[in-house]
């Protein structure tokens, strides 16, 4: 019997996986997806209980991760990302991969492009490791398996 909430089925981050256009980064430190439709209140007359429409999707996401000399990734260099081709910065397709103690995972899948600016930021402060922060936006909803 599995027990909800249980030790064995909480999900990791240490055991986290953040994958860019099939190129994996093991080195990712953390991330954040934020998406869902907005919201507007409407005032309505003579109540102070507003109506609350629905408006359009928005999804955004950031992530740090940690730079690497091992050239294991064909775009580690971010930079690569954010060029606009045809006047148009490319999607990316990214995967987040995270297992519980037992091994099981769930998976987010979605597409974005690195904006706003800035999309990609490095950070480097020594002795400490440097840091590229990347942040975009969604382009579709995120599939969770």
């Amino acid at each position: 019997m599995v027990l909800v909430g249980g030790q064995s089925t909480y999900l990791y981050g240490n055991n986290g996986q953040i994958t860019l256009n099939s190129n994996i980064y093991a080195i990712c430190r953390t991330w954040n997806l934020k998406f869902g439709n907005k919201l507007k209140e409407e005032p309505v007359f003579g109540t102070d209980i507003p109506i609350i429409n629905t408006e359009e999707y928005h999804g955004e996401f950031s992530m740090e991760v940690i730079a690497s000399s091992e050239n294991s990734a064909a775009n580690e260099n971010f930079t690569k990302l954010i060029v606009p081709v045809n006047g148009v910065v490319q999607p990316i397709n990214f995967v987040l991969v995270a297992k519980d103690n037992q091994n099981n995972a769930r998976t987010w899948t979605w597409t974005g492009a690195l904006f706003p600016g800035p999309a990609c930021e490095i950070v480097g402060q020594g002795p400490q490791v440097i840091v590229a922060k990347l942040s975009g936006l969604f382009n579709a909803r995120p599939i969770f398996t």
